[in-house]
């Protein structure tokens, strides 16, 4: 066992080892047993793999009396002893049993260790296999015509002018592993050499992680000076080159605002993120809110004075100047409109009347204030409402429609009936009735002076009274007053 110090944590290697979970621990030789140092119990291999270490697996494990027969459990063969396939029962053991997500190859080839025997020729499994052993695999198959392992062919080993045959001389030497990998393959591994392919990178990532002392480094994007009508989410990424994120789903994460509706701001902050940590729990600190962020979630402001709201009355031909504005206190202006400019004179013409500001903001939050207005004619009275009529006469309501200069524009197109009479004092109305038939369906007579209503007071009582009519094309109702004693 190897241990490289580092500041915080040790890396250990535990290098030309076996698996004491895998060893014939009934027999009392203590080397058959795995008793021995150069074994690892499975709390000694779990607590390396946990700390960040490394385990290689001794290539010879022995023979069959070293080991368990786990054949039956993970489907590898157990009836050659000192081949491939008890480095196979060992390797499945950890990869399986114990979970190692990589596991490398001490081969100790330094000429006192067993190195792995072959399975085929004249002396196969070293003479550790039963009466009338026959391989029942075709062992390691060489030239590109015959096998494709892992997508490349193998070709026999050559040096000067020997050439070896891993099938009947084992691992004879280094330069032998693929053949060895090979066999590996042959025996029933090939799906499950992943922790075996690993082992570069797991041995590297061991010494990353001794020289592992910082906390994981966190980096979140920037955010420019433009605006944004929603809320803006940054961002961000943890990383740790040793050790690795203790909780893998926050290498990626946003920070992101929550301005409120209806509001903006030039300085939105977004939330904070907890702190992050390593597989050995050394921490950032939390990760802080990104500040300065421009978000309007607010449509401009728009002040229409003229027409005001609620529905305002024009006269004819009245001059009337528009008057609006609009404005924004966060990303700006971009269009404030209305069916004039402002300042414009309204269309006083008699009827009722859109009036609708557009303003939109440059990040297309947008209003529209809409300010109807009604234009109505002048009454010009042609009698004086203040002489007093006796109640039960006939009290003739003389008028003309006029603009807003008092000039008169009565027409005969234009017509006018009358629709109520209302006692002021009492706010009682009722319908008016015309004197002797002279206003059929309470419509005034029109003739070259204007209008004329000859309204019946038969019944009515002293008093000031309203007479309500509409006119053609206007959309108020007009009331003139009369009184009588």
């Amino acid at each position: 066992m190897q241990i490289a110090e580092g500041r915080h944590y040790p890396g250990i290697v535990a290098g030309h080892t076996g698996l004491m979970g895998a060893a014939a621990t009934t027999t009392a030789d203590p080397e058959k047993s795995g008793r021995h140092e150069g074994t690892k119990t499975d709390v000694m291999a779990l607590r390396i793999k946990n700390i960040g270490g490394f385990i290689s697996l001794a290539l010879h494990q022995g023979g069959r009396d070293r080991l368990r027969d786990i054949s039956s459990t993970y489907g590898a063969p157990f009836d050659c002893g000192n081949s491939s396939q008890t480095f196979a029962q060992v390797y499945l053991y950890g990869t399986k049993t114990l979970g190692l997500q990589a596991v490398g190859i001490g081969s100790d080839m330094n000429g006192f260790s067993e190195w792995v025997a072959p399975r085929f020729g004249t002396d196969p499994c070293a003479g550790d296999h039963d009466a009338g052993y026959v391989a029942a695999d075709a062992g390691v198959q060489y030239g590109p015509s015959l096998m494709d392992y892992f997508h490349n062919p193998l070709s026999k080993y050559t040096f000067g002018n020997r050439t070896w045959d891993y099938n009947t001389e084992g691992l004879a030497h280094v330069g032998l592993y693929p053949d060895f990998i090979a066999d590996l393959q042959a025996i029933g591994l090939g799906g499950e050499l992943g922790p075996l392919f690993n082992s570069v990178e797991a041995y590297v990532k061991m010494w990353e992680k001794i020289d592992d002392v910082t906390a994981p480094t966190v980096q979140c994007g920037t955010v420019g000076e433009e605006w944004h009508a929603a809320d803006v989410s940054v961002p961000c990424n943890a990383y740790d080159l040793g050790w690795g994120l203790k909780i893998a789903s926050e290498a990626n994460f946003l920070l992101t605002t929550a301005v409120a509706p209806g509001t903006e701001t030039g300085n939105a902050s977004t939330g904070t993120h907890a702190a992050i940590c390593d597989g050995t729990n050394r921490c950032t600190d939390v990760i802080p809110a990104i500040a300065g962020i421009n978000v309007d979630k607010k449509v401009p402001d728009v002040v229409l004075t003229t027409p005001a709201s609620g529905t305002p009355t024009f006269l004819l031909s009245q001059v009337v100047a528009s008057s609006y504005s609009c404005s924004d206190g966060g990303s700006g202006l971009a269009e404030c409109s209305g069916p004039i400019a402002s300042g414009a004179t309204l269309d006083t013409s008699v009827g009722a009347h859109s009036f609708t500001v557009h303003a939109v903001d440059n990040v297309a939050n947008a209003v529209d204030v809409p300010h109807p207005y009604n234009v109505a004619f002048a009454v010009c009275m042609l009698y004086d409402p203040t002489k007093i009529k006796t109640a039960g006469s006939t009290v003739p309501i003389k008028l003309q429609l006029c603009n807003a200069s008092g000039v008169n524009v009565s027409n005969p197109a234009i017509t006018l009936q009358a629709t109520a009479v209302t006692r002021i004092s009492t706010s009682v109305s009722g319908t008016p009735d015309d004197s002797g038939n002279a206003n059929a369906d309470n419509m005034f007579r029109y003739d070259a002076s204007g209008y004329i209503y000859n309204l019946s007071t038969r019944g009515y009582l002293p008093g000031r009274y309203a007479l309500s009519f509409t006119a053609t094309g206007d959309p108020t109702t007009h009331t003139v007053q009369f009184q009588l004693r």
